[in-house]
Parts: structure tokens; C-alpha cells; sequence
């Protein structure tokens, strides 16, 4: 197992040390349709997660490699969990570890991760020059859709050997992720930054005894976790800590909100409220759905409390003023100021939850709450940079690429998955039983949206409505626009022969 990274500002440099590639790989080639998957009938059996049936095929030592972002610990977004280069006695590298050398001895290959930031940047450039030095990629959600529509990914829908009926192939993802019937984009256990950055909410528990309000466990376990109570409970808690008159940035507030960003808590809590912004149609056509009374609704009902000052703090005035030297940046600066007691909610994934094992208040984790108590489950977005993984048209060996994949998200079923969640996540990281089936709600409510994927601008639409306060006049400005632009997206995708 090898790491390596790939500058992005030198790009072919080391490409001839990275992999050993044949003239009959530089040239791409379409699945040949008539291979069928041979996912093979299930043998009975009481593991309700076996074994893939694959061939007992060798390689030869071939170097699959993986074309995905950093993983170095001063990097966002860094929980990819590719490689590992020796145990050391944490879970999730051990576990990466004895995956890869697991798929390394069984297909005799070698795997290596290719670093790059960004990927998709890399990714056009190698694949522009003919250079077939990966198999596959993990990109942006947000920018992985131009490499779809720039002829870059395959159809991988029925690719060979990928069995997508398998619990550690994200079926949400496939059905949502899907256009015109084609899907160059989906999510698997092979990376956990999808289960990293499913975005709830973390909660101080001293505060909500301090102002005696209902504990969100039992809330949640009585459905009756909607967004009135959140809301009302964010304006409940409000405190001057430091007597001087004044709300200031030393003073606890009920939310550490993130509000001007692709990344705006609204967003996440429109998802949590069952509300869509597209829908395929009957063609596979992603049309609109976003508009209706229960959006106005929250939109409203976010907007005003969410934007009260006097009881939510955004993460530039936190940090305004203070020194945030020694943190990656502002958010880190602002979660270390929840760790201090100073907000009763913040809104994050399991990749911030180490920021508060130090944390001196105990604390806990909620879900987004749903609408009302009738809407059937919870929703929860996905962090605007999470990844998805794309085949690139250079690869001409199909069969062999479907084969270490499928093997490779199944082995990550049954070690790395359960190491991070259960290990890392569950008994290291939150603090208390109902904390970890909190964490079950969100990790099986995942919801994706392929508007995310193509820049069609709904992220910027709702920013917009949330500054202005106003949903309907910008709706009603950028309807014609934004479906435009879907309809365009689903007719380059049906355009596409691979």
C-alpha cells in the first residue's frame, strides 16, 4: 500500500513513478453492455452481509490506484480513510490497513491513494493527456457533476461485478444521484466521508438544565423532536456571562450558527423538515419541487430566529476580534467556543465531534428535527463538500475494477465502517447510550440532492431568500433559470454514450 501526493501545480511529474501503465489502458474503452454484472444468486445463509461471489482472479501485481482529496490531519475534510501504511493500534487505521492488504493478497494487486486538491482539477488534467494513472476517484459532490457532463466518468449503473442491492453500496445515493437512468456518481463504504459529515446537532446539556428545558432524547424517542421546539429552546437560553450589559461574543447564545455559506444551517434544516428541491420526473428529468406552503413555512420560521441576534451568533462574529492562530480557521475557533459552554446547539458531523472530548459540560446529539410529529422520519444533508465516487473513461478493464471495488466496499462494510462508527464514534468520541442511537437516526436517513452536484444554483437561491427574508420574490425571480438549467444538465446526460 502506497500514499502518495500529486501537486497540483505539477502535473505529470510523477506520473511515470506513480503507475505502470499499458499503451492498451490510455485509451479508454465503454463497458461492453452485454457483460452482465454475474452478481451471482446468494448461497443460503444466515450472514445477513456475506461474501461477494467473485472470480478467482490474479492481477499480476497491478497498482490500483485511488485519485481522492488529502487526508493529512491539517486538512478539512480529511476523514476518507483510503489508506494506512502499518497499524499502529488506532481502529480505523488498523481496520483500512488489513482491508487493503486483505484485497492486495486476494487479487494480487497493490493499492495506493493519489492525493490532490483540488481532485477534479487533477483529474481533467491526466485525463485530458491520455494519462491512465487512476481507477477510480473521490470528488466533491459539488464539483464531481462537470466531470460527468466533460465526458470524464462512466455510466456506472451496471457496472460489472458491483452489486448495488449490498448494504455498503449507499442505495440513496443510487436513486438520487440518478439522471435520464444513468448514474456516473454514487457513495460506498470504501470512504467514510459521507458518514463523517452528515450534518446534526450537537447539544450542552448543562444548559438545558440550567433553564430546565426537555431533554431532546426523550423528545426524540416520543416524536415529538420538531422544529417549533428546537427553535423555541434556541431563544430560551440567552445569557450576558460577562455582566457587561451586553450581547457580545463572550456571552452564550442558543445557536453557533452558519448562515452565509453553501453551507447555511437553513439549508440543513429544510432537509430535516422532509422538503426536496428536485424530483426526478417520469424520464429521469430532475424537475423542481422546492416551492411550496411547507417551505415558506420554515424558510419563514429559520429566517427569525436563525437571524435573531439576540439568540444566535454566526461563526465570523464569534471569532471576531479573537486570536484564531492556532485553529485551521474560524470554525474550529467557533466550535471551541461550544466546547466552552457558550451555546446550548452548534450543527456538525462526527469529523468535529473530537473538538469536544475535552469538553468540560457533558453533551449530546440530537438529529435535525422533523416538521411536525406526522412527517414519517428524519432527513439529514449531507456537508456541502462530501464526496462520491466516479470511474474515469481512461480505465479499459472493467471487469477487473468492478471486482476490487465490490470487494473492497464489502470489506469495509465488516471492518472500517464499524471500527469508525462503533469504535472511534460511538464509545470514544459521545458520551452516553442514547448519543449512539442518536447517531443510528442520522446514519440511515442520509438524503442526496443531483441539483448539489451541477451547480444549478437552488444553494444560492435559498441564500439569497435568507438574506432578503423573502423566499417567494426570490423563487419567483429564479424558477425559469434554475429549471433551465436542469433541463440542460439532463439533456447533456442523456447525450452522453458512455
Amino acid at each position: 500500500m502506497t500514499h502518495i501526493k500529486v501537486p497540483t501545480v505539477i502535473v505529470f511529474l510523477l506520473i511515470a513513478s506513480i503507475l505502470a501503465v499499458s499503451c492498451s489502458e490510455q485509451t479508454g474503452g465503454k463497458p461492453d453492455s452485454n457483460i452482465p454484472n454475474k452478481i451471482t444468486e446468494p448461497q443460503e445463509t444466515d450472514d445477513p452481509n456475506p461474501e461477494p461471489e467473485l472470480p478467482a482472479e490474479k492481477f499480476d501485481g497491478y497498482e490500483f490506484a485511488i485519485l481522492g482529496r488529502p487526508s493529512a490531519e491539517d486538512v478539512t475534510y480529511r476523514e476518507q480513510f483510503f489508506d494506512a501504511d502499518a497499524e499502529n493500534g488506532e481502529p480505523v487505521n488498523d481496520a483500512v490497513y488489513r482491508r487493503n492488504l486483505a484485497a492486495e493478497e486476494k487479487f494480487n494487486i497493490t493499492i495506493s491513494h493519489l492525493e490532490a486538491d483540488p481532485v477534479g482539477e487533477m483529474a481533467r488534467k491526466l485525463i485530458a493527456a491520455g494519462d491512465a494513472v487512476f481507477d477510480v476517484l473521490w470528488e466533491q459532490r459539488v464539483h464531481i457533476g462537470s466531470l460527468a457532463t466533460g465526458k470524464m466518468l462512466y455510466n456506472i449503473k451496471n457496472y460489472p461485478y458491483i452489486d448495488y442491492s449490498r448494504q455498503y453500496w449507499d442505495s440513496n445515493s443510487m436513486r438520487e444521484l440518478e439522471i435520464a437512468g444513468k448514474l456516473y456518481f454514487v457513495t460506498c463504504d470504501i470512504s467514510l466521508n459521507n458518514l463523517a459529515g452528515a450534518r446534526f446537532l450537537y447539544f450542552n446539556k448543562d444548559i438545558l438544565t440550567d433553564f430546565s428545558l426537555p431533554n431532546p432524547y426523550e423528545l426524540v424517542y416520543k416524536n415529538e423532536w420538531v422544529l417549533d421546539t428546537f427553535l423555541q429552546m434556541v431563544r430560551s437560553v440567552s445569557r450576558d456571562l460577562d455582566g457587561d450589559g451586553e450581547m457580545t461574543n463572550k456571552d452564550q447564545y442558543g445557536m453557533l450558527t452558519e448562515l452565509f455559506s453553501n453551507d447555511g444551517n437553513y439549508l440543513y434544516l429544510l432537509i430535516g423538515s422532509g422538503i426536496r428541491y428536485t424530483e426526478n420526473d417520469e424520464t429521469g428529468k430532475p424537475v423542481l419541487v422546492l416551492m411550496n406552503d411547507r417551505t415558506v413555512s420554515v424558510m419563514q420560521k429559520l429566517i427569525e430566529t436563525l437571524g435573531d441576534t439576540t439568540c444566535t451568533m454566526e461563526y465570523t462574529k464569534v471569532a471576531a476580534g479573537s486570536d484564531t492562530s492556532e485553529f485551521l480557521h474560524i470554525y474550529d475557533f467557533g466550535r471551541s467556543r461550544f466546547a466552552a459552554g457558550q451555546f446550548l446547539f452548534v450543527q456538525n458531523g462526527t469529523n468535529a465531534a473530537h473538538q469536544f472530548s475535552n469538553m468540560d459540560a457533558d453533551y449530546g446529539i440530537v438529529p435535525n428535527p422533523k416538521f411536525d410529529s406526522s412527517q414519517e422520519r428524519y432527513y439529514h444533508k449531507l456537508d456541502f463538500h462530501c464526496t462520491a465516487m466516479g470511474i474515469p473513461v481512461l480505465v479499459t478493464e472493467h471487469e477487473r475494477t468492478g471486482m476490487i471495488l465490490e470487494y473492497l466496499a464489502w470489506l469495509s462494510s465488516i471492518n472500517v465502517v464499524p471500527a469508525y462508527y462503533e469504535i472511534t464514534i460511538k464509545t470514544k468520541r459521545f458520551r452516553d447510550d442514547d448519543a449512539s442511537k442518536m447517531l443510528d437516526i442520522v446514519k440511515d436517513s442520509l438524503q442526496y440532492e443531483v441539483s448539489d452536484c451541477f451547480a444549478i444554483g437552488i444553494v444560492d437561491m435559498l441564500r439569497a431568500a435568507f438574506e432578503s427574508g423573502n423566499l417567494a420574490s426570490e423563487y419567483q425571480k429564479q424558477q425559469k433559470a434554475l429549471q433551465s438549467k436542469l433541463d440542460k444538465t439532463y439533456e447533456m446526460i442523456l447525450e452522453l454514450e458512455y
